[in-house]
């Protein structure tokens, strides 16, 4: 079996969350022996000296009126590529309205969720997004989703045959012990992940405004996502917080030193795909409060404690409760540690060659 991991993804993003859900699903890949080849610019994969690559052009390298025909020169490239190579499987990284068909040749995506169905809005990119990912989808032989959640959504939204799809969980790489001292704030609740509307800010900020307890004791860190702006600004002005919420950004090392100093990660996101914050924080012993929604429960189990992220007063109330109790904090912590170790990169790949192996029975 041949497996040929296609070029979408890596033209689009030098880094983010699925490139880097590709980077570590072909390393473990690779430990078990499968033969497989992929497009990717060079700077990405480079430390896949074993694994056969096929470069071509980083898009958003270049001026948006380019991006088109140099998506164009990719798929021509990876087209020339697999009728040369003749694997047996296509996995495409992000989708797409060129879709290869070969004799023999499964296509397999990934969908990761239904945020654009569901939370988009009507600009030009969210339509042409959604256009290519129902493409995808329908041209699709098999589908693996990362949550039962977004596999759920993915049924009642585009009408899929259950059939056609399986649900293979994330791992994470924040796992090797980190230096706690790269973290220099103390006493602090931790958010992780963009703040677009879905993700609930403004309900967050709310909700830490209302307790004078925790206002007193701890400060509020938001770290990653976008840049700070105006409209947040006008937020956290408008609870007049701004001597107690932070915004930090920094690599993967930075990001695990705040895991492991926080008091408390708290996840008010109104939809997730999977929500591999909540891992990443139960992985470096910090215990976790989120929304009671979507995927959420799927990933953190038993191991949080659980709010309405649409009532500001519940997520006070739940935060405020695991900050001033030791013995709940600590109980959620040890439940965390063991849950996490529920998903690994090793676990999605083995599940994933398993799909693979499936479509060729």
């Amino acid at each position: 079996m041949k497996v040929h991991v296609n070029y979408q993804i890596f033209y689009q993003q030098k880094i983010g969350g699925i490139s880097n859900y590709y980077l570590n699903l072909l390393k473990e890949l690779h430990k078990l022996n499968v033969d497989i080849t992929l497009n990717a610019p060079i700077n990405i994969f480079e430390d896949f000296s074993k694994i056969d690559k096929k470069f071509g052009v980083n898009i958003n390298s270049y001026p948006k009126f380019l991006r088109r025909t140099l998506g164009d020169l990719n798929f021509f490239i990876s087209e020339k590529y697999i009728e040369y190579n003749q694997p047996n499987i296509l996995h495409n990284t992000f989708y797409s309205e060129k879709i290869t068909k070969r004799k023999k040749l499964k296509n397999i995506i990934t969908v990761y969720d239904m945020i654009t169905e569901l939370y988009g809005n009507k600009n030009l990119n969210y339509k042409n997004h959604s256009i290519k990912k129902r493409i995808s989808i329908h041209n699709s032989d098999y589908i693996i989703c990362i949550s039962e959640n977004t596999k759920k959504d993915l049924i009642n939204i585009y009408n899929i045959d259950e059939k056609k799809i399986s649900v293979v969980y994330l791992g994470t790489n924040l796992m090797e012990k980190g230096d706690i001292k790269l973290c220099k704030d103390k006493d602090f609740i931790l958010y992780v992940g963009s703040r677009r509307d879905y993700k609930n800010f403004e309900n967050l900020i709310k909700a830490y405004s209302i307790s004078k307890k925790i206002k007193n004791d701890f400060n509020l860190v938001f770290f990653g996502g976008e840049k700070y702006s105006s409209v947040d600004a006008d937020i956290v002005n408008g609870y007049n917080l701004e001597k107690n919420i932070k915004f930090i950004s920094g690599n993967n090392l930075l990001l695990q030193s705040y895991y492991m100093n926080a008091s408390l990660f708290v996840y008010p996101s109104l939809y997730e795909g999977f929500g591999l914050p909540i891992l990443e924080a139960m992985v470096n012993s910090c215990p976790v409060v989120c929304s009671n929604t979507t995927s959420l429960p799927e990933v953190a189990g038993q191991a949080a404690e659980y709010f309405d992220p649409k009532n500001p007063e519940d997520i006070s109330e739940k935060m405020e409760r695991i900050l001033f109790d030791n013995y709940l904090s600590k109980e959620l912590i040890g439940k965390g540690i063991i849950q996490s170790k529920k998903f690994s990169w090793r676990k999605c790949a083995e599940e994933t060659l398993q799909v693979y192996k499936n479509l060729q029975s």
